[in-house]
């Protein structure tokens, strides 16, 4: 029971498993990641990056990627998400900083590591500085900035459209909902073009909303998928009817398949919902692997890093 607590508190930073689990895996340093760090609120914050080399003499979309509340930091988080590749052929700085604890201050006020809770941990104020520092260090384009999540870096996601909208110029937010308490005074400044990619059977962070689990433990509460949706439709004044599409089920054994719905929106402020039927806990992957019992199925057909620059690249 404690080994499979242990693994399950692994895989929630990123939804797959891979050998960072029992061992940690090829430092960035071996991967061309760099890291840095400097002092907000009076805490040495760090994060890991990459910038393309041979696209440095111009702006770059900047996209800050979160990872989930697990044991893990931004390290392992980057070696598996799959944004450096893409970096390098499509042309953006691809950053992953790293939550105290590995946690972030997401609104729930509450998570599995810091048992005291974190509503004093200023990450909302932190992530605006990360924005800063590459555009004022390495000409990100302050036109161009994009936040990515998952789970709990999901519901990170979901904090920073709602309070720091006028950076932010897209965001998409995996396997999470926005928390209760940041739906009741969420009040963006401006439309925020957002992505979900939800499973249908989640067992940790609810479709349906509800108490976030992980075992027994319940650590805060989220609104609906629908919920969450439904307030960005609102937000940025987009059509109350989507476009539905079905994805292609191409791998039948991952036992589960995917409706995309397409919001369309003013001022392109696009609204989209990868509805994972029968998805659990994890990011969709061909190469990704859960175990079923703890976080679900994961769906096969579509590599999350890449619907999430196809969506950005839009913007």
């Amino acid at each position: 029971m404690k080994r499979a607590i242990i693994l399950l508190m692994c895989l929630l930073f990123i939804g797959f498993y891979n050998n960072a689990c029992a061992k940690k895996t090829k430092s960035f340093a071996q991967n061309e990641f760099s890291k840095s760090s400097f002092m907000h609120d009076n805490v040495e914050r760090s994060f890991y990056y990459y910038v393309p080399k041979k696209h440095q003499n111009q702006k770059q979309p900047l996209i800050i990627s979160l990872h989930g509340g697990g044991k893990a930091d931004g390290d392992e988080y980057g070696a598996q998400a799959g944004y450096r590749d893409l970096a390098d052929r499509a042309g953006f700085i691809i950053v992953h900083p790293n939550g105290i604890e590995s946690q972030w201050n997401d609104g729930r006020g509450i998570t599995y590591n810091l048992r005291e809770g974190n509503e004093n941990i200023d990450d909302v104020g932190f992530i605006s500085k990360v924005i800063d520092y590459f555009i004022e260090k390495y000409n990100a384009d302050p036109s161009r900035i994009f936040i990515e999540g998952t789970s709990n870096g999901g519901m990170m996601t979901q904090r920073l459209a709602c309070e720091l909208s006028h950076k932010i110029t897209a965001a998409a937010s995996n396997i999470a909902n926005m928390p209760l308490n940041i739906h009741k005074k969420c009040s963006p400044k401006h439309s925020v073009p957002m992505l979900l990619i939800n499973g249908t059977a989640d067992p940790i962070i609810p479709w349906e909303g509800g108490f976030v689990k992980i075992g027994k433990k319940s650590i805060g509460e989220v609104i609906s998928t629908y919920e969450t949706i439904k307030f960005w439709i609102e937000n940025n004044k987009c059509n109350s009817k989507s476009e539905t599409i079905l994805i292609k089920d191409r791998i039948k054994r991952d036992k589960s398949s995917i409706r995309k719905h397409i919001y369309a929106c003013q001022d392109n402020a696009q609204v989209v919902l990868y509805e994972v039927v029968n998805g659990g806990h994890n990011r969709p992957n061909p190469k990704g692997w859960t175990p079923v019992k703890l976080l679900g199925y994961q769906n096969r057909d579509i590599t999350t890093a890449v619907e999430v620059w196809k969506f950005f690249r839009q913007f």
